[in-house]
């Protein structure tokens, strides 16, 4: 992106691995350095003194290597710069401006941003986006948005291809559809993998699901506090250790939850919190139970104390009892002289009415009656925005304690869980979509019961599309989620009137490419991690502009057509023309990416003719082929091997020539 032209260079075949170099001599800290993490100091001629702002951070890529972008941003012929170089393949960084100066990286938003080109080729983003560079990009963009105030949002950590038309007049696209934004921000706030510490993380929700998100509760843990926004969700980042989160809110109930937080990993403590400002009732009549017939309640018992909480009461002669209490999920209790004690759950719904009712058996007979289980949490057909959910509830029988408990998913093994007084509590992980979760207890007589409710895992990518120049949401934008591998098209939604939209997803973990496009607006596409316990979010900000698409095609450069070769496979070589490339087949293998829209796949040939039909499919959805016809012959004892020779010499020689074109390649700022 430094500007070289992708079609200045011809890489030779495997010439993506070039820049696994020997480490390049580490330069001392110049002491003009911005960032304590660079590794040298270099000052391009190619800045203006001072800047306007600090609005946005330009993510780059460079379409070159990395010492060659620190030779061409050194040359006054350049013409161009940047304050920050970081290298593939270990995540070294060099800084070239000062940050209070402007580098030439973005034409009219050169004064408002601070500009990092990335190593490598928007073509071939799973060779060059490695791990190391996006870590150590992560800890230098933190800094400069720490020291200049610059929001950590999608709005204002930006693409090169993300800035209006009229300040990109070379259309540049970098860093490209395989640049995956979630994990990079998730890195820059804190919430993704780092070395030393760990995520404390979580949503606050309320009525017993979680996706009722609670907005503005206050979340404080290890000296840290944060307000939770729409999405309900906390996020800390600690030092390993034992941590205790707490919740509060005005008008609502107060809860906690404690974790053991461990380094490079994240672990879950969602809670629920609930309002106080109203009541509900439960009320009820304590029976005894008849085991040949459960469903007789007819025989009302009278003088049967009936707890909850701190409260009891007493049923009187219909075997009523009702008690007011605050909105939650209580246990209620009954016990009488003669007859076993039970208990069962229930959720008090405010300016509302429960009913439960409480059989007890005669103590007199054999144990015949199954424990009781009642699931609080999650309620029946709740849907969730996290996949680690808390399960709770009761399990009793009305002879005494439980025997076990266990836990199963989707008919799976049951796990076992364990009871206190009556109370289980645990999490499950959910699949994408329904699961049914069942929890089973078996009493000392070895009777089975056992409840189940239904729980949906939203499992996909959320969030809002808005305008880049406005941050206005923009409705009725189509976001198309695909394989990140072939570019095959999973799912495709709308926005509604505020800019808002959910892609559901199927497999989970997966990268998966997002593409969204609206017309009179660039087109964005970006790689999503979706992760295997909660939803991703995002804002995707689209730039006015129309695409400069053209006519699409596949040009095959080797071989040629009706070319004759003596090997028993063929190179196919090739290029994408209009369309970016995400994936490509040659008679149906799987060819490899790379600079420059360029690809490559090696096939089998059979003797005689042979049809080599190459298919790419794009960020858009495009599907493009061409055809090329070869003839396989047999190679003469004294006949060189053609294939092999030309992929071969040539191959060494265009590898040489690209080497000698880094030096010579130009770019408009």
């Amino acid at each position: 992106e430094q500007g070289f032209r992708s079609t200045a260079v011809s890489l030779a075949p495997g010439a993506a691995n070039w820049r696994r170099h020997a480490p390049a001599v580490e330069a001392s800290r110049d002491a003009l350095g911005d960032y304590s993490g660079i590794a040298s100091y270099q000052q391009s001629p190619n800045f203006a003194a001072g800047r306007s702002t600090y609005e946005f951070i330009v993510v780059h890529t460079m379409e070159g290597s990395y010492s060659g972008s620190i030779s061409w941003f050194l040359s006054t012929a350049s013409q161009v710069s940047a304050h920050y170089l970081v290298r593939s393949s270990d995540g070294q960084i060099t800084q070239m401006v000062r940050e209070a100066d402007t580098a030439w990286h973005v034409q009219c938003y050169n004064s408002r941003a601070v500009g990092i080109e990335h190593e490598g080729y928007i073509a071939a983003p799973a060779t060059w986006y490695t791990e190391p560079m996006y870590v150590e990009s992560a800890k230098l963009a933190r800094s400069i948005a720490d020291r200049h105030s610059v929001p950590l949002d999608r709005t204002h950590f930006i693409g090169h291809n993300e800035v209006p038309a009229n300040c990109n007049t070379n259309s540049h696209q970098d860093p490209g559809s395989g640049w995956n934004w979630t994990h990079y921000l998730a890195l820059v706030t804190g919430s993704g993998p780092t070395t030393t510490t760990g995520v404390f993380t979580g949503v606050i929700y309320t009525g017993g699901n979680t996706a009722n998100l609670v907005t503005g509760a206050q979340v404080s843990a290890g000296g840290q506090t944060v307000t939770t926004a729409a999405d309900g969700t906390f996020t800390f980042t600690l030092a390993p250790g034992s941590y205790t989160a707490s919740v509060t809110k005005a008008g609502y109930t107060s809860n906690s939850a404690t974790r053991t937080v461990t380094a490079n990993a994240t672990i879950w403590g969602s809670m629920e919190i609930n309002p106080v400002q109203a009541t509900g009732t439960v009320s009820g009549v304590v029976y005894a139970f008849d085991a040949a017939n459960p469903a007789n309640h007819s025989q009302v018992l009278a003088g049967a104390t009936v707890t909850v909480g701190s409260q009891s009461v007493t049923s009187d002669a219909a075997g009523h009892f009702s008690f007011t209490l605050p909105p939650g999920v209580v246990t209620l209790a009954a016990t009488l002289t003669g007859y076993a004690s039970a208990q069962a759950s229930a959720t008090v719904t405010a300016a509302q009415h429960t009913t439960v009712d409480l059989g007890l058996t005669s103590t007199t007979g054999p144990d015949l009656v199954p424990p009781t289980v009642v699931i609080t949490t999650p309620l029946a057909n709740a849907s969730s925005t996290v996949g680690l959910v808390d399960v709770k509830g009761t399990a009793s029988d009305d002879r005494g304690p439980i025997s076990s408990v266990s836990l199963s998913l989707d008919g799976g093994a049951g796990q076992p869980v364990a009871v206190v007084n009556g109370a289980f509590a645990t999490q499950v992980l959910l699949a994408p979509g329904s699961n049914t979760v069942t929890v089973s207890a078996v009493d000392a007589a070895n009777n089975p019961g056992s409840a189940s409710v239904s729980a949906t895992f939203l499992a996909g990518v959320a969030g809002t599309v808005v305008d880049a120049a406005s941050s206005g949401p923009l409705a009725n934008v189509t976001v198309d989620l695909r394989q990140a591998a072939t570019g095959a098209l999973l799912v495709s939604v709308t926005t509604d009137a505020q800019g808002r939209f959910f892609a559901p997803a199927t497999v989970v973990p997966a990268d998966e490419l997002m593409v969204v496009h609206a017309s009179g607006y660039l087109t964005s596409s970006q790689t999503v991690t979706v992760p295997v316990d909660q939803q991703v979010r995002v804002t995707v900000p689209l730039t006015a502009g129309v695409d400069m698409v053209g006519m699409v095609s596949l040009t095959v450069t080797q071989p040629g057509e009706g070319e004759h070769l003596t090997g028993e496979t063929a190179t196919v070589y090739g290029t994408a023309n209009g369309f970016d490339l995400v994936g490509v087949t040659v008679n149906g293998t799987t060819g490899q990416l790379l600079a420059g829209g360029g690809f490559s796949a090696t096939v089998p040939l059979a003797l005689g003719p042979n049809t080599l039909e190459v298919t790419g499919s794009g960020t858009r959805g495009e599907v493009v082929t061409s055809v090329v016809h070869v003839t396989r012959v047999p190679a003469g004892p004294l006949e060189p091997v053609v294939g092999q020779a030309c992929s071969s010499t040539p191959a060494a020689v265009s590898f040489t020539l690209a080497l000698l074109l880094l030096a010579r390649r130009r770019r408009l700022p």
